[in-house]
């Protein structure tokens, strides 16, 4: 009877641990990768210089000649300071808010490199930092929704301690 309840009780706290995680979790998705744009990252890192907020969504990659890294970014969002008040939990309207940018090379089946284009521009959407700290080491964290022209998506999670440009 112990051990059962034991289980019970260990099973239930890994369950509450894992419901945890989820919220933290960095993403990117949406229907924009159904028409080509690639949304695969390893990594976010994010920079504050006196004009702006940058979130990079990124990966490095080797391209199949061995000698080449690629820094790829199929997110990048910038926000300029001073335009409009960018507050934690102060949701922010796009467009005009902030950019969002798409940097990704592809090899195309000849083996040349091609840049996929950038995204169509946002028709609608919400940015918002849930954490925003302002010093280099602080945390800052967020998230994305978007509808581009022609109704494609792009949802985005993301947090990272803030760092130099």
């Amino acid at each position: 009877m112990r051990r059962t309840s034991l289980a019970i009780a260990v099973s239930a706290l890994l369950g509450a641990a894992a419901g945890c995680q989820g919220e933290a979790e960095d993403a990117l998705s949406g229907s924009i990768a159904a028409i080509g744009y690639s949304l695969d990252f390893s990594t976010i890192r994010i920079t504050r210089s006196e004009t702006e907020l940058i979130v990079r969504y990124e990966k490095e990659e080797v391209l199949p000649d061995g000698a080449i890294v690629v820094q790829q970014q199929p997110t990048r969002i910038v926000v300029p300071l001073g335009v409009e008040t960018v507050e934690a939990d102060t949701p922010l309207t796009l467009p005009g808010a902030a950019t969002f940018e798409h940097n990704v090379i592809r090899l195309d089946p000849s083996g040349n490199k091609t840049d996929e284009p950038q995204f169509p521009p946002v028709d609608s959407g919400q940015l918002e930092f849930t954490d925003l700290g302002g010093q280099v080491g602080d945390r800052v964290a967020g998230n994305f929704d978007l509808v581009f022209n022609g109704g494609y998506t792009l949802l985005g999670k993301f947090h990272a301690d803030l760092t130099l440009p």
